[in-house]
């Protein structure tokens, strides 16, 4: 509760939300998502600690019971949580949830690059169907240029 946030990483994680980009975060680390995110009330896990839930919930946050080898997704702010070391008895169990953890992170970012590939793939079949302006229309004859040029050849 006493805690406070550096001003790069409150940034940083507000420009990540604020893009849309997943956020992984581990073992006591959630707590800075709790403070960063505390008035969107952040889905996180710490673990099954009762005293650091009841702190995280005074942050802001809504921790869930998890165990270390678990993740838990707040869908609505596209935040990955996992215990790890604060429950972990094995190296293994920690390992397993942040396996999880980054595969989650990883799917989750990949659906964002598919997403923005399939807007751009839209745009560029939008902007064939209209007049090229005098950019394209300057791409156009380099590349005209370029292909009519002695010496080189057409790429397929």
């Amino acid at each position: 509760e006493q805690a406070w946030v550096d001003g790069e990483v409150y940034r940083l994680l507000q420009e990540m939300r604020a893009a849309g980009k997943p956020i992984g975060a581990m073992c006591i680390a959630p707590a800075i998502l709790a403070k960063v995110f505390s008035s969107e009330k952040p889905k996180i896990t710490i673990g099954t600690d009762k005293t650091t839930a009841e702190a995280l919930k005074r942050c802001g946050a809504q921790p869930v019971r998890a165990e270390a080898t678990e993740i838990v997704v707040d869908e609505k702010l596209n935040l990955i949580t996992t215990p790890a070391y604060m429950l972990a008895e094995r190296i293994s169990e920690a390992a397993d949830g942040i396996g999880r953890l980054v595969e989650a992170v990883v799917r989750r970012a990949r659906v964002r690059v598919q997403q923005s590939a399939d807007s751009a793939a839209a745009t560029l079949r939008f902007r064939k169907g209209r007049p090229a302006d005098s950019a394209d229309a300057a791409d156009s004859a380099d590349s005209a240029a370029r292909r009519s040029s002695p010496g080189q050849q057409a790429s397929p």
